[in-house]
């Protein structure tokens, strides 16, 4: 039997937390047996612990011999007791990877998170950089590709008409220490307009009434995806708008970030970094630019004719159609699975 568990989530504003519940409900769909609890929406700390911690007790005594538990990651104090205890009773696990803790939040070494990830009978990950970092540094286990975050919502984005200028979305923390570059694009003479979305935003650090940018706050991502008339979603992380530094700039070359998904779903091409992990999948599927510096975009976007930008609208439109469907998931867990129903 393929299975997997679901738990308390603090709430869905968080885009882990939405990618999460998103495979949840694809793996349903896909005829998946849930044996843990369903997922709970508590935000008390303490409600949230209980309730996770007898859906992880219910999940591993419903685990049987043969089948092929899969398990979000990462899953904290949780994940190696599940491994171990699916392994113990003899069935099989395979890990969708969300974060690596050695680069986001540098909890482990990247030792230990080999180790810990060739516990498993196979691994689903980002992007094809992923799967090479992850074989150069020692994992041993089959590795496929989601290549994409799918976006489940139901609601669709208006129409979108051209204008005299451009209008480029960000939507994040906005908080100095998330998104300096923000503070400093904020200023720079440029043609487009720049709208934000998100907490945190920090109005002592700028003037007032900066021509051509507007704080909207935060937002929940279904009105985005409505609401929205942006041209192009910007990802961008750190400090910097030359290039991406920080931590940030160690990552994103392996990952897909969820909120590009949220752009294409609000029917925006994407801006991304020449040297992110997604800039092939931009560039190949025809769905937006890759940048070296956020110094140069103005003349970079005055090369796109509005014939370009139209097949740019359709291109991302044609995607995200894929998204909503979670096409990309059900493929990579279509591919682990025959993968380890292969003699061994």
């Amino acid at each position: 039997m393929y299975c997997y568990f679901s738990k308390n989530y603090n709430h869905l504003e968080n885009a882990g937390n939405k990618a999460k519940t998103d495979i949840e409900t694809i793996m349903h769909e896909m005829g998946y047996a849930n044996i843990g609890r369903n997922h709970t929406l508590v935000r008390n700390k303490v409600a949230g612990f209980v309730i996770t911690l007898a859906g992880m007790l219910k999940t591993v005594m419903s685990i049987r011999k043969g089948d092929v538990v899969v398990i979000q990651y990462p899953l904290k104090k949780y994940y190696d007791f599940i491994v171990k205890s699916a392994h113990r009773r003899g069935a099989r696990t395979v890990t969708l990877i969300h974060d690596l803790g050695s680069f986001r939040r540098k909890k482990l070494t990247v030792k230990e998170e080999i180790e810990r990830l060739n516990r498993n009978d196979g691994i689903i990950a980002h992007t094809p950089a992923m799967k090479q970092w992850l074989e150069e540094h020692g994992v041993k286990v089959p590795i496929v590709i989601l290549g994409i975050f799918d976006y489940l919502c139901d609601r669709k984005p208006e129409p979108r008409h051209n204008r005299n200028h451009y209008q480029i979305v960000f939507a994040g923390p906005l908080r100095p220490q998330n998104s300096a570059f923000l503070y400093a694009l904020a200023q720079k003479n440029r043609s487009y307009e720049l709208v934000l979305y998100g907490n945190g935003f920090d109005k002592s650090r700028l003037p007032e009434d900066i021509p051509g940018f507007t704080v909207r706050g935060f937002c929940p991502p279904e009105k985005i995806i409505t609401e929205s008339r942006g041209d192009f979603g910007l990802v961008w992380y750190g400090p910097e708008t030359e290039t991406i530094a920080g931590p940030q700039g160690e990552y994103l070359p392996l990952i897909a970030p969820h909120k590009l998904s949220l752009y294409l779903r609000a029917g925006m091409p994407v801006i991304v970094w020449s040297k992110s992990a997604m800039a092939p999948f931009v560039e190949e599927n025809g769905i937006g630019i890759a940048v070296d510096s956020l110094d140069n975009l103005d003349s970079r976007l005055a090369l796109i004719s509005p014939a370009q930008l139209e097949e740019m609208r359709a291109n991302a439109t044609r995607v995200a159609a894929d998204l909503a469907a979670g096409a990309n998931a059900r493929r990579a867990l279509g591919e682990m699975m025959a993968l380890l129903e292969q003699p061994r």
